[in-house]
Parts: structure tokens; sequence; C-alpha cells
């Protein structure tokens, strides 16, 4: 890139070039140029060409993983760390997205990536939302540890729970619901996880979600519960016979109470005093 240009336009973002009225500049004595409108164009191109190429090559990096070349380009262009694309999805949206440990590893703990504040994309979703969605266990369990709570909402009020349900993450759905997670949270809709894995046929997220204490007859702003939205007659039999289990705990720990004395003040054995003995 010519020298002349990249001292006249130092320091400005691809924004600032390409609003500001440059007719000032095309009567610049050019020596060895006889258009210098042609000039000044091509330059424009290649400035505008350099820095998406510096935007493209930070997304493609996270995408392959690549730790090396991400730590290059964000040394010499900071200021395109968090590099939102037409969604707002930042280079940490896409890394958790990806599953890529390393890079969401190096964004959280060696730049100020999240340092004002977690990243949200147009859908309101964070980047655990993403990794949770997309079953990525190692990456769910970094995020949640280094930030702690886990229950933001998005836009339609699904909490990452709601989508590892809705997206069969077992796995997922374990880890979130040891953290604290909101077994019975609710949507916008007023769905809960439950809904959602009933609905999607998901027979191991419905199983952990009932041994987490989920409420299996919560209905939703329509009036309907979970079982009612079964994806097939099997996940609908295994919701009813896991509904039948607890029911079946609940009066067997029930009666278990019932059966164990509990003793009053009154109720109380209490020793029977000896009598003197007479001597004979």
């Amino acid at each position: 890139m010519d020298d002349w240009f990249v001292r006249m336009v130092h320091g400005l973002s691809l924004g600032d070039i390409i609003n500001t009225d440059w007719s000032w500049a095309l009567g610049t004595n050019y020596p060895g140029l006889c258009d210098m409108r042609e000039a000044f164009s091509a330059a424009v191109i290649r400035l505008a060409i350099y820095f998406k190429n510096v935007s493209i090559r930070l997304r493609r990096s996270i995408l392959h993983n690549d730790l090396l070349q991400l730590t290059r380009l964000l040394k010499n262009h900071p200021k395109y760390l968090p590099n939102p694309d037409a969604l707002a999805n930042s280079s940490l949206h896409l890394a958790a997205q990806s599953g890529h440990l390393p890079i969401v590893q190096y964004l959280i703990t060696y730049t100020s990536h999240e340092d004002s504040g977690i990243s949200r994309n147009t859908n309101g979703d964070t980047p655990l939302m993403l990794a949770a969605e997309g079953g990525h266990e190692e990456v769910v369990s970094m995020l949640a540890e280094m930030f702690g709570r886990v229950d933001y909402r998005n836009k339609a009020g699904a909490t990452a729970l709601i989508l590892a349900a809705r997206a069969g993450k077992d796995g997922v759905v374990r880890i979130l619901l040891d953290r604290g997670s909101d077994v019975d949270a609710v949507d916008g809709l007023g769905n809960t996880a439950l809904h959602y894995a009933s609905a999607y046929g998901h027979l191991k997220v419905i199983r952990t979600l009932f041994e987490s204490g989920a409420t299996f007859d919560k209905p939703n702003r329509q009036g309907f519960i979970p079982e009612e939205y079964s994806y097939t007659k099997q996940a609908e039999q295994y919701f009813k016979q896991l509904v039948q289990e607890r029911e079946k705990r609940w009066m067997q720990e029930s009666r278990s109470r019932a059966e164990t004395p509990i003793f009053g003040k009154s109720e109380r054995t209490t020793p029977q005093r000896q009598r003197a003995s007479s001597g004979s």
C-alpha cells in the first residue's frame, strides 16, 4: 500500500475512510501518476480489503481452533477483539458455539473480552447458551465456573438449561443442574426444560430432569403440561412410567415417615421406682 496514503488515513476506522469527503485530496501533487482519482480509489479499495481481512481472518482462526494465529492477530489488531458479526456474535460467542476450549480459555483469561459484561448477541444469547445448545460440555463447565451465574435469559426467556434440554444435550443438562440452574425455569411461553425434552423426545434428558425434581405437571401459558407434548407414544409411555415411579417413591417415603414412632413427653416409658426390700 502506498506510504502517502497510509500516513494520510492513519488512525481512521474503515467507516471514517468511507464516509469522509476526500475531494480535497484529489488535487494533491503525486508525481508519477496521471490520474490521481484512479490511484486514490485503488488505495481505498486496498485498505478496505485489508481491514475486512482482519475481521475474516480472526473469525477463521477461531473456527479452525488456531490459537497461535488468533493471538498474533489480536496482538497487532487489539481493537478487533469483540469482532461482532451481523448478529452481534462476538469472538467468544463463536468460540463457545464451536466448542473450542483453548480459544475460549484464552479469550476469558488473557484478554479483556468480558470485562464490560457478559456478551450478548441480537437474540440475547450469551456464549454459555450457544455452548450449551451445541453440547460442548467442557466449554460449558469452564464458562459456568468462570462467570458463576448460569441462568441468564435470552430475549425469548430461555435459559441455557432450556436450550440444552431442547437440543437433547444430557451431559450439559447435568452440568448446569449441578451448577444450580433452576430446573423449573420457564421461557416466555411458559415452557420448562421438561416441556421441550418431552416435545423433542429426549428420553435421557427427561429422566435427568425427573431425577432433579422437575415439576412434571406444570402447565405452560396455553395450559399444557409436559406430558401432553410427548413426541411419540414411546416418549409418552416413558413419561408416565417416570411419573408413576416418582409417585410410588413418594408413597413409600410417606409410609416410612408414618411408621416411624415419634414419642411425646407423655408417651415415653419411664422406669418404675423399685420397692425397697423388706428384708424377709
